[in-house]
């Protein structure tokens, strides 16, 4: 009787077969499926962490440079007025909030050590040299010694290196096909001031 319910015990094994395969095409397509959402996933979390490590380190190199422009323009204003500036007003600020909170994020670490120590040395020292240089404390000579050897080490190394660091980062989004946006100001910018001028 159980034939005529069932069918043959060949048909039988052939059902049994068919649901054994089933099952398991079924277990590695959702673990196929599992494998391909995690990649994409890890994928997802490399590309938004490189964005995020783009935007601050552009920031961090364009904020330098604005940095590096107040500095260029001070010594521009003393070669054509023959004095430090007058007022407070005309005197450069060093602007570090993109420094400060760029300590925070892991891309700051993906700076070279030396780039990074004369960063700091450079938020560091100009902002009080520049105090010192406002209240007479300071002679000019010491003070665009001290200046001039600060940014010709920035320009000279630091810049190079975030910019190389900026053109691997670049490579990489590029290798996922993200939008990447251009850097401001452009490669082989020069300062309106040269420093090795007296």
């Amino acid at each position: 009787m159980s034939e005529k319910v069932f069918g043959s015990k060949e048909k039988s094994r052939e059902f049994l077969l068919t649901q054994v395969l089933l099952a398991l095409s079924t277990v590695l397509g959702i673990f196929l499926a599992a494998q391909q959402g995690f990649t994409k996933a890890v994928e997802f979390d490399y590309l938004k962490g490189d964005i995020d490590g783009w935007h601050v380190r552009t920031a961090v190199r364009a904020e330098l440079i604005h940095n590096l422009d107040g500095m260029h323009n001070l010594i521009g204003h003393v070669r054509q007025a023959g004095s430090f500036p007058a007022t407070a007003a005309e005197w450069p600020r060093v602007s570090r909030n993109v420094w400060d909170g760029a300590k925070y994020h892991p891309a700051y670490y993906e700076t070279s050590p030396a780039a990074l120590a004369a960063l700091g040395a450079f938020y560091d020292e100009v902002p009080d040299l520049l105090k010192r240089a406002q209240n007479n404390r300071v002679l000019p000579k010491v003070f665009f010694e001290n200046l001039k050897a600060h940014l010709r080490y920035l320009e000279g190394t630091v810049l190079p290196d975030m910019e190389s660091g900026l053109a691997a980062a670049r490579t990489r989004l590029d290798s996922y096909d993200a939008p990447v946006p251009e850097l401001t100001p452009p490669a082989g910018w020069t300062h309106p001031v040269p420093i090795d001028a007296s």
